[in-house]
């Protein structure tokens, strides 16, 4: 069993990103402040046994205007979100390893294992309530906060997103679609010296899985994702 790819959006320079890994050595090449250092950091934030510690400033440049013109009104608005897909070649001697992520019973050990990452709202018109309520107050210098919703977020993004994880269908692997949502990436992707550029599918969300960190008083909370989780088709 190995890591075969990865797929990053809206992290930092990674707006929309793929990056294939070879059996061996995988060397990541380019200019400095490509996002070399941040596609490693990504998948430590995500992997990491402690609860992710993302800030709002970790999000692509092009995610800022969209948390500022959300509008919980709108059904179709959606609020940014940072993704890490991992797909995975699983053997036989592995296959126990990964029976919750396998999308259906087509699926083959031919096909790829994927699952998604998603440090995502827990509700995005619960969020905006809460910063409509503090817009007007006082800082503690004396200023206005918050000035927008960017601005709420700088000091409340960790209570108001959490990691979702999503297994993928094998369908998904390497698709490419003209669909594309604001909580998919920011802005049309494009490519770099060391990467190559995808578009993902919608996802059709059945079940939250919970954190691993989150302890165990909920009914959802388990160290492994329960079946089933929400599915990218």
């Amino acid at each position: 069993m190995r890591l075969r790819s990865f797929e990053v959006r809206n992290f930092r320079r990674l707006r929309d990103v793929r990056v294939a890994l070879t059996p061996g050595t995988t060397v990541l090449v380019g200019a400095n402040n490509s996002g070399k250092t941040s596609a490693m950091h990504v998948i430590q934030l995500f992997t990491n046994l402690l609860p992710p510690k993302f800030t709002v400033h970790d999000f692509s440049a092009d995610c800022w205007a969209a948390f500022n013109s959300f509008d919980p009104t709108d059904q179709s608005a959606v609020l940014p979100a940072i993704t890490l897909d991992l797909w995975f070649d699983v053997d036989d001697q592995n296959l126990h390893r990964v029976i919750d992520l396998l999308p259906d019973l087509s699926w083959t050990p031919a096909d790829q294992v994927g699952i998604r990452l998603a440090y995502e709202p827990k509700d995005g018109a619960d969020l905006h309530a809460k910063y409509t309520a503090a817009t007007g107050g006082i800082d503690t210098a004396g200023g206005h906060w918050p000035k927008s919703l960017y601005d709420y977020l700088r000091r409340r993004l960790t209570a108001e997103y959490h990691v979702v994880y999503y297994k993928l269908g094998a369908s998904h692997t390497g698709s490419t679609t003209d669909e594309r949502s604001s909580t998919e990436s920011c802005a049309s992707a494009r490519s770099t010296p060391s990467v190559t550029c995808r578009t993902p599918s919608s996802a059709d969300a059945t079940r939250t899985c919970r954190r691993p960190w989150a302890g165990s008083t909920s009914d959802t909370s388990t160290s492994r994702c329960p079946t089933p989780m929400h599915y990218v088709r």
